[in-house]
């Protein structure tokens, strides 16, 4: 296709609106993997964890999120809510890729489960208990509750 559609350029020119937000973060993120090393003595196998320093993160009160204009993750909090008793204290936006110490380009890999320490404010730290996306897929919309 020579012209890209008018979703295609709208999702282009929003791809790090993300960076115009005041108190933007730098957040370690523990990824749990897919890989896993087995312990052939105990019966059992360890996650390998990767770990991640992610610059440009948000954090939000999940009631700053309960407008009309991005009801999903709340709808979703609400209905999980009245089966399985999770509760989100507080939701997270991180940035799909992000660009290292080496200048590559990394891709952020999340999953339920995974940890999420707020560096700069005193080593706060988050499970992640619901994932979703946001602004056109253009970063992750994170569900946590506080671990400590």
């Amino acid at each position: 296709m020579p012209f890209p559609s008018l979703d295609e350029a709208f999702k282009s020119s929003i791809k790090d609106d993300v960076q115009i937000f005041d108190n933007l973060e730098v957040m370690r993120i523990d990824h749990i993997s897919d890989n896993a090393t087995p312990d052939f003595a105990t019966g059992t196998s360890i996650r390998n964890i990767v770990t991640y320093e992610v610059p440009n993160c948000l954090q939000r009160q999940p009631s700053l999120r309960d407008g009309p204009s991005v009801p999903q993750l709340h709808e979703r909090s609400v209905s999980i809510q009245k089966d399985g008793f999770v509760k989100t204290d507080v939701v997270i936006e991180v940035p799909f890729t992000y660009v290292n110490d080496q200048d590559i380009e990394v891709e952020v890999r999340l999953r339920v489960g995974d940890t999420i320490t707020r560096i700069q404010r005193g080593d706060i730290k988050y499970t992640v208990v619901m994932i979703d996306t946001a602004t056109l897929e253009t970063r992750w919309r994170l569900g946590c509750s506080r671990l400590n």
